[in-house]
């Protein structure tokens, strides 16, 4: 958790929420290759991927600090809270079907993969028409950027001067 929290801080959610998923959907794809569920590749293959779902958790749990107002905050993460274990119990959902419709675990993890990435898809369609990453109204951030673009980009220069005093 305490290397999550510094991966999250010093890379923007902007890049980390796909490169997580996209790591994911490979690891998801190397299940594939896992002859049976209790061996040790297994594993190894599930504290990465738990190590990914950690890392972007708490990435979108910084993301939504830094970009929603105030008096909303606490419900989305609550509301993250709940579709990660919605997503959880869902993904087990549609690899236990699959894997006994296919009496396979191949086609269900590659099922799993083909959603991550359709989930990739729509996020980095979002980040290209810029509806990902602008600071939400009535934020600090939005408040920041409001003072720059009137004062300039030496809008905090005054205030060193003072400190300096």
């Amino acid at each position: 958790m305490i290397i999550a929290g510094k991966v999250a801080d010093k890379v923007s959610a902007k890049k980390l929420i796909p490169a997580g998923i996209m790591y994911q959907i490979v690891v998801f794809t190397l299940y594939c290759f896992v002859p049976n569920p209790q061996d040790t590749s297994a594993y190894v293959l599930a504290v990465f991927q738990v190590g990914t779902q950690m890392i972007m958790i708490v990435s979108m749990q910084s993301y939504i600090s830094k970009r929603c107002p105030k008096n909303i905050r606490g419900m989305i993460f609550a509301v993250i809270g709940i579709c990660c274990a919605l997503g959880c119990v869902g993904y087990l959902q549609i690899y236990g079907y699959l894997a006994r419709m296919f009496n396979s675990q191949v086609w269900a993890f590659a099922t799993i993969a083909i959603i991550d990435a359709i989930w990739l898809v729509i996020i980095v369609f979002f980040i290209l028409i810029g509806k990902y990453g602008a600071p939400a109204p009535g934020t600090d951030d939005q408040e920041d950027q409001e003072q720059l673009e009137i004062r300039g980009p030496d809008a905090g220069d005054d205030i060193d001067d003072i400190k300096k005093i």
